[in-house]
C-alpha cells in the first residue's frame, strides 16, 4: 500500500453508479478503469475504481460461499492499479495476482476466509439461522 501511496499517479475511488457505461457492473463486484498508460514504468496506473461502498456481495467459490465486502472489493480492485492481473478466463480455477497480493493478505487481516480461486459467481446472502425458540418461563 505504501508504494500506491508514494506514486505519482492518481487513482480515483468512485461509487458504482459513476461506471462509464460500458462497465456497468451488473455482473461485475468492482472495477479498475485504467485512464492512461504506465509512464513512468513503475507498474501502478492512473485511472479510476468502481464498486459499491454500501453492499456486502456473496461468492460461491471451490464449494464455498464467501463474504465479498466493500473493504474487500476494494483491496482487490487496488491490486488492478498497482498493474496486476487476475488469471485468464478459461483458467478461473487459479488464484491470481490480485487476489494472491492484496486480496487474501486483506482478507487474512480481517479474519474473512481467503479466496481458494478467480471464478467465482455472485450467489444470494446464506440464509440466517433460525433462532431456536426460547421456552417459557416458568411461573412462580
Amino acid at each position: 500500500m505504501k508504494r500506491l501511496e508514494d506514486a505519482e499517479e492518481i487513482i480515483l475511488i468512485e461509487p458504482a453508479k459513476n461506471a462509464p457505461p460500458e462497465f456497468q457492473l451488473k455482473s461485475r463486484i468492482g472495477l479498475f478503469y485504467p485512464t492512461a498508460l504506465d509512464e513512468d514504468k513503475d507498474g501502478i496506473r492512473t485511472g479510476a475504481i468502481f464498486y459499491d461502498p454500501y453492499t456486502t456481495f456473496w461468492i460461491k467459490c471451490g464449494g464455498e460461499t464467501l463474504p465479498f465486502p466493500p473493504d474487500v472489493v476494494l483491496a482487490h480492485e487496488m491490486g488492478h492499479a498497482y498493474g496486476l492481473s487476475d488469471p485468464p478466463t478459461d483458467q478461473d480455477y487459479l488464484t491470481g495476482q490480485c487476489i494472491d497480493t492484496f486480496e487474501n493478505p486483506y482478507r487474512k487481516e480481517k479474519g474473512l476466509p481467503e479466496r481458494p480461486c478467480y471464478g467465482c459467481e455472485r450467489v444470494k446472502p446464506p440464509s440466517p439461522k433460525p433462532e431456536k425458540p426460547k421456552s417459557p418461563r416458568p411461573k412462580r
